[in-house]
C-alpha cells in the first residue's frame, strides 16, 4: 500500500432502494482522471517510477473489481 503519513481514509455505506452505495475516499496521494479506469487493470502502476520492491504488483484494485462484478456491482 502507498500511503502518506497522517492518511485519513473515508468509508461511506448509503442504501437506496435495492442498492448499496460504498464510497471510499482518503487525503493521499491523487490518481489523474486519465488513469482511473486503468488503476482496475491487473499489473498496472500509476507512477512507473515504483520499484516492485516498494509496493504491491498492482493487482488489489483489479481483484477488487472482479469481486464486485461478480456480485452485479460497478467499481
Amino acid at each position: 500500500m502507498y500511503s502518506i503519513e497522517k492518511l485519513h481514509v473515508i468509508c461511506n455505506l448509503e442504501q437506496t432502494d435495492n442498492k448499496v452505495c460504498l464510497t471510499i475516499s482518503n487525503n493521499g496521494i491523487k490518481v489523474s482522471e486519465n488513469e482511473l479506469d486503468k488503476v482496475f487493470e491487473p499489473f498496472y502502476r500509476v507512477s512507473k517510477t515504483r520499484e516492485h520492491q516498494q509496493g504491491s504488483g498492482g493487482t488489489g484494485l483489479a481483484i477488487a473489481k472482479q469481486a464486485v462484478e461478480l456480485h452485479a456491482g460497478e467499481i
